[in-house]
């Protein structure tokens, strides 16, 4: 377990599970352009941080991946694995869902 403190030493909150982020998902976040979107996936990191709860998931076929569902705007989809914690791997919607899990294999694989 952590804590997570803020720039004036206030406590943000406790870390039950390690969430770490590749580069080509902050990346992804980054370019985000919808703010409700980017605030509803990084809210939804911050629950799976301080509660192990990933809400709405489900497994993807043939890996070793999951996949968070995000109902919000065009069904945002951030693609993980479990791994000590959880590794975010790659970030998109509901429309590019076979290319995204392509990519998320191929980042999981290394490549």
């Amino acid at each position: 377990m952590s804590l997570i403190v803020d720039s004036a030493g206030i406590l943000s909150h406790i870390v039950v599970m390690n969430v770490e982020q590749t580069p080509e998902f902050k990346a992804w976040l980054a370019g985000l352009k919808d703010v409700v979107g980017k605030r509803a996936i990084l809210s939804r990191i911050v629950r799976v941080q301080t509660t192990d709860n990933f809400g709405d998931w489900g497994p993807i076929e043939d890996s070793d991946l999951e996949e968070m569902r995000v109902h919000v705007g065009p069904g945002y989809r951030v693609y993980y694995k479990r791994q000590e914690g959880a590794v975010i791997l790659w970030g998109g919607k509901k429309g590019t869902q076979t290319k995204d899990i392509k990519k998320a294999k191929r980042l999981a694989d290394g490549d």
